[in-house]
């Protein structure tokens, strides 16, 4: 179990404290869930049990989120590669997931449905329309997806065309040309 807050560094409410940004938290929970975790996520009321506005508005980010992408997490299962990237947590820290890690689109986190029909690939950064990336970590004959088995490859709330190819080495994918969200994008691989 990992627990994560929403403030910077306090786990309590404090008056004028800053909070994190809805897709750190957001990215901070696809890290844990791609490594089989539980995320306890810490919201801090006031003395009265109210919960302030700026909490409230990161609160309805990763809701309006998990509308969209819930179905790379809900009931998913962790992969055989939890990911790749170059971002990672400070060693020795203590409060959660930190508030000073830097997430990219270079970092991947994966799931898998329970039913193994679909990959997910959450991208943790905003990538760059048009450009062409390859995932040694799923393609090729001695990676985890051999050649022939994806069906298909769509990015997650949307109906745009998704480009990419699987050779036996491994995985091209095109970032569609299309209004990415600030939080994680999700392409999901249908499966044979």
């Amino acid at each position: 179990m990992t627990d994560i807050t929403l403030g910077e560094s306090r786990w309590m409410y404090v008056e004028g404290h800053p909070y994190k940004e809805a897709a750190l938290v957001v990215r901070n929970m696809i890290d844990v869930w791609s490594k089989n975790g539980i995320v306890l996520l810490n919201v801090s009321p006031r003395a009265d049990g109210v919960i302030n506005q700026e909490q409230r508005a990161i609160l309805k980010q990763i809701g309006d989120w998990l509308q969209v992408n819930g179905e790379a997490v809900y009931e998913s299962r962790p992969h055989t590669i939890f990911g790749y990237g170059p971002a990672k947590a400070s060693d020795g820290s203590h409060g959660g997931q930190s508030s000073k890690i830097h997430y990219t689109a270079k970092d991947v986190r994966f799931t898998v449905s329970k039913d193994k029909k679909a990959l997910y690939a959450f991208f943790l950064g905003k990538p760059k329309a048009g450009k062409r990336i390859q995932m040694r970590s799923i393609g090729g004959y001695h990676r985890n997806i051999p050649p022939g088995k994806i069906k298909n490859v769509r990015l997650l709330g949307t109906d745009v065309a998704v480009n990419w190819e699987l050779t036996p080495e491994t995985l091209y994918l095109t970032f569609p040309e299309t209004k990415y969200n600030d939080l994680a994008q999700v392409f999901k691989f249908e499966l044979e």
